[in-house]
């Protein structure tokens, strides 16, 4: 029997590891991993995002939950969207949005004032 491959993570500036290959999966699937987090496999030469790995690919093919776009804001009687929750931050951030403005997505049964959401 062979010796089982073992991965590390960088994660927020911090490698964690050695894991098994199931300990990756399991983190993928409860969405505690995503497909552009890096990740090591031992024996390997370099770090790799998890989506370029072979073995995690076919699990990482969806878009990670920062990236998707389910968001739309109203601004002064206009809806601007889908818009990924990073367009949006980046939309905060350039002061085009601000937290007086009004967002919807999937799922609300009405417009929200971004200011109510509160980091959700």
């Amino acid at each position: 029997m062979g010796v089982e491959k073992r991965y590390f993570l960088h994660i927020k500036k911090h490698n964690i590891g050695p894991l098994k290959f199931e300990d990756i999966v399991i983190r993928i699937k409860k969405g505690m991993l995503h497909g552009n987090d890096y990740i090591f496999a031992a024996g390997s030469k370099s770090w790799a995002r998890i989506r370029d790995h072979k073995e995690f690919m076919d699990l990482t093919n969806d878009i990670s939950s920062s990236e998707k776009k389910l968001w739309y804001v109203r601004k002064d009687r206009d809806n601007i969207g889908p818009l990924s929750q990073r367009e949006m931050t980046r939309l905060l951030r350039s002061g085009y949005i601000d937290i007086s403005d009004y967002v919807w997505r999937k799922g609300y049964s009405g417009w929200v004032q971004i200011s109510s959401l509160g980091g959700k």
